[in-house]
């Protein structure tokens, strides 16, 4: 976000009505996340949901942003310059 702030968002996805790039959309359209980062971030959640199919299905993924500025410097473990998306079953 504009803020630079590490936020753990949470939402629900349903097969066959929602699309990676809807949910990403809402998240730019609710100020969640910067809009140069939804193409990434739709890109990162269709690659998760299809992989989730698979047997070991992918519980995360971990990708980098383009809202980053090009003097920061990049982490993957704490999450500077980088998403992550997981997926939490509900059962």
């Amino acid at each position: 976000n504009s803020r630079k702030e590490l936020n753990d968002i949470r939402f629900e996805f349903i097969i066959g009505k929602d699309t990676a790039e809807g949910i990403a959309g809402e998240l730019v359209g609710a100020g969640l996340v910067d809009p140069q980062d939804s193409v990434p971030i739709s890109t990162n959640l269709a690659k998760l949901l299809v992989s989730h199919g698979l047997n070991p299905p992918s519980k995360a993924v971990t990708f980098h942003l383009n809202s980053t500025g090009p003097n920061e410097q990049f982490d993957d473990k704490t999450l500077i310059g980088f998403a992550q998306i997981s997926i939490v079953d509900q059962s």
